[in-house]
């Protein structure tokens, strides 16, 4: 666990598990990419076209990344907001997102760590029928600006070890979503996503070694890296056409 401490340029993805991933969000995500497949089934029901859209993020779960010593999710409930400007099947997204991260040690390793992470995204989508089951993609330009804190000590060496990081990157992220119409201006919707990152850390790290206790040197700490990951369940939201 400790080596993951080190200073190396390999990927912070490493120790997530793609399997535990896709057999934690398959069978959700399955359910609802099989659900284009019926729209055609759908009378058509015409509507006065919603210019505006705003929606409101009820959860969502992606993928942990950087210096995290759990692999799982950041799952996190109302934490983003999207305006969509409609112009017929096609639309301009807006929106932010803010994530508050809290985990701790594993096994033998003592310590705790936070990530608090705002992401901004801009973007296009084309939605394919306006009927009650609504299908669509999108792609997003990402902004994202992070801290990160940890401290942590343990181990067979007792090595501490601590990491004070401002992160801030750019990407792109292709997706695919559903609306689920529920009256005339009001929907819900699941998006998922994949999401390519190029981030810059920059910060400090304090080590010991071997033991906690004996004297810690902090070092200047600055890297970057290369993130890729699938968000299965990225947004369920609801959302208010006006």
């Amino acid at each position: 666990i400790l080596s993951r401490f080190k200073l190396n340029n390999s990927s912070p993805l490493a120790a997530v598990n793609p399997v535990m991933l896709l057999q934690n969000h398959l069978p959700i995500s399955f359910l609802l990419w099989c659900i284009p497949l019926f729209c055609v089934a759908q009378a058509d029901n015409p509507s006065i076209p919603l210019k505006h859209e705003v929606g409101i993020s009820l959860l969502s779960i992606s993928s942990k990344y950087g210096h995290e010593l759990t692999p799982d999710f950041y799952v996190n409930i109302f934490n983003g907001i999207r305006y969509k400007r409609h112009l017929g099947i096609h639309a301009i997204r807006l929106g932010a997102e803010f994530k508050d991260s809290h985990s701790g040690g594993v096994g033998d390793v003592i310590g705790e760590c936070q990530h608090l992470e705002g992401k901004f995204n801009l973007g296009y989508q084309l939605t394919f029928v306006d009927k009650s089951i609504r299908p669509y993609i999108a792609v997003d330009c990402i902004y994202l600006v992070s801290t990160f804190t940890s401290s942590f000590y343990g181990g067979y060496a007792g090595t501490y070890s601590a990491f004070d990081l401002l992160n801030q990157g750019i990407g792109f992220a292709p997706a695919f979503g559903i609306y689920f119409r529920l009256v005339k201006s009001l929907s819900i919707s699941w998006e998922s996503n994949l999401e390519f990152l190029w981030v810059t850390e920059h910060g400090t790290i304090t080590r010991s070694d071997p033991h906690h206790f004996q004297s810690r040197t902090t070092y200047p700490y600055h890297r970057r890296v290369y993130n890729s990951f699938l968000n299965p369940v990225k947004s369920i939201s609801m959302n208010y056409g006006f």
